[in-house]
């Protein structure tokens, strides 16, 4: 099968590894046989892939197409698709005429990254289009017109359209009044992350994201000075970049936590797979989450997790894999450290490694999508 997998861009410490996710699921196929073609286009001021303009490269099992374009308007809330539609429908035609037609396009972040027009063209050439959601705004419900309007042309337009948690799903339902069926799949966690755990002293923590208000990365360092400082055998390693790097970094020293609590910056997921095998929990204090990659991530390295509400997959819970709290009590996320480091043994780690196998490896999500792709 002629597979283009279209994501929002191409992954590097640069760009904080914006893509990450449509990249690997693009990996996914051509590691199953398929011909699989990864296409970015990404409109941007500062990041570009390789260069600016066109560039495109064989990469494993897969091509890639890169057109970036210095841009900036979109950052004041001005939309320009006729500046954005014949560049979009440029690089396709490149693609196309160089690759062949595809049987599936599968879109990501539709909402985001695209003209619509230049993508469901494609229909009448008799692909197949699936659009995947990811998009926090639209968890939220804080998107422009402009992207509302897009939004209802992909879910209308689509064959198949997917979001990755069913909080997401209903969110489109409400902004789109869709009565189409909108499926849910997960996001995967690659083989990557199926790695022997490393033998280490003490009791370590670990967090995964963006440094970014919303995952109160400054409340999970205050709960754990007041639950652990100057406990030298308990750290917490906190894996991300973001805006909020310099003021968490003033905040660690400025409690005294500069031995126990270590900011990694921005890391390639190979890399975060490592740390996390040098883990024993995992925690997530988000405030909002489409999904949770981290939290699954850790399952796969067989962690127990402590997460909040806000997680994207709550139906996919069950006790034994950690604790479920929400993300506004500081008191229950202090408790619930306590209780997992105190409480370590008790774990079945090779049990939640096998669940989120089950549930989110490579070949389960590859399972569904093959499925979609074939009705």
């Amino acid at each position: 099968m002629k597979i283009w997998v279209i994501g929002r861009n191409y992954p590097t410490p640069k760009n904080k590894m914006c893509g990450s996710f449509e990249y690997e699921q693009a990996q996914i196929l051509a590691k199953n046989g398929h011909d699989v073609c990864y296409i970015v286009c990404p409109f941007h001021p500062l990041y570009k892939v390789k260069k600016w303009g066109a560039v495109d490269w064989q990469e494993g099992d897969m091509h890639i197409y890169a057109y970036s374009q210095l841009y900036f308007p979109q950052r004041l809330n001005i939309y320009w698709d006729s500046f954005k539609k014949p560049i979009w429908e440029r690089l396709l035609r490149r693609v196309e005429e160089e690759q062949g037609a595809p049987d599936v396009i599968h879109l990501h972040y539709p909402t985001m990254i695209s003209v619509p027009e230049s993508i469901l063209a494609f229909k009448e050439k008799g692909a197949k289009i699936v659009a995947t959601e990811h998009w926090t705004s639209v968890l939220t419900g804080q998107i422009t017109e402009h992207a509302k309007s897009q939004l209802k042309k992909y879910v209308e337009g689509v064959d198949h359209f997917i979001c990755v948690g069913q909080p997401l799903r209903e969110s489109v339902i409400r902004l789109t009044e869709t009565n189409k069926k909108i499926e849910v799949v997960p996001n995967v966690v690659p083989d990557t992350f199926n790695c022997e755990r490393e033998a280490h002293e003490g009791f370590n923590f670990i967090s995964v994201g963006r440094l970014v208000k919303v995952k109160q990365f400054d409340k999970l360092i205050d709960a754990f000075a007041k639950a652990f400082s100057g406990m030298g055998d308990v750290s917490l390693t906190i894996v991300g970049g973001g805006s909020q790097y310099r003021k968490l970094q003033k905040m660690i020293k400025l409690l005294g936590l500069q031995e126990q609590v270590v900011l990694t910056g921005a890391q390639k997921r190979n890399e975060v797979a490592k740390l996390m095998c040098r883990a024993d929990a995992l925690v997530s204090y988000s405030k909002l989450e489409t999904f949770g990659v981290p939290v699954v991530e850790g399952w796969y390295c067989g962690l127990p997790a402590i997460a909040t509400t806000a997680i994207g997959f709550a139906e996919y819970w069950n006790n034994a894999l950690g604790e479920l709290i929400p993300f506004d009590s500081e008191s229950q996320l202090i408790q619930s450290m306590k209780k997992v480091k105190d409480s370590n043994t008790s774990y079945f780690r090779d049990e939640i490694q096998q669940y989120a196998k089950q549930c989110f490896s490579e070949t389960a999500v590859y399972n569904k999508l093959i499925c979609l792709y074939n009705k």
